[in-house]
């Protein structure tokens, strides 16, 4: 009798005899795992010590200024700016009436960038600001005895205000 698919040479082959692998005794296996934990907790650690390596080397050190700076600062904003009147001014615009109430100037808004030159003696939040004596050296030099000068605002010129009394300084 043979069987539909079966190799007739396949039945002739010897039987192969199979081996089987011993069990390992409970402390075979407990002290293979203490080994293969040991090999792992080795090179965890080697592992973290060469990433905190990585990290070190990786990191970005910001250079500091130690001591006294000048710090150039550009803000963008927005300007109130008067508009422009529509006539044409003249020399003579006839008689005053006081009854009617005078006209409110009118003011748009306009982008702007800000442009500010900072003086700082230390970037620590302790430091004192500079006087303004200080700041002129550091801006303009010491050739000049600032403290002598008499400094007037830029606002309502010609008649401005001495700040010179401000520092320190002389009177005006």
């Amino acid at each position: 009798m043979s069987f539909p698919g079966a190799n007739p040479l396949q039945a002739a082959q010897p039987k192969r005899v199979r081996t089987q692998a011993k069990g390992l005794t409970q402390a075979q296996l407990i002290a293979r795992a203490l080994d293969n934990e040991e090999g792992n907790l080795r090179q965890h650690r080697n592992y973290l010590r060469n990433e905190e390596e990585r990290r070190k080397r990786a990191q970005v050190v910001r250079p500091t200024v130690q001591g006294p700076l000048l710090r150039w600062v550009s803000k963008e904003g927005e300007d109130k700016v008067p508009l422009a009147a529509n006539s044409v001014p003249s020399l003579y615009s006839g008689p005053v009436d006081a009854t009617q109430p005078a006209e409110e100037p009118r003011f748009e808004t306009k982008p702007a960038t800000k442009n500010y030159v900072v003086h700082e003696l230390g970037q620590s939040r302790s430091t004192l600001k500079p006087t303004w004596t200080q700041s002129m050296k550091a801006l303009f030099g010491d050739q000049v005895e600032w403290d002598k000068i008499k400094v007037y605002v830029g606002k309502n010129r010609p008649l401005g205000i001495c700040l010179s009394f401000l520092w320190g300084g002389h009177s005006c």
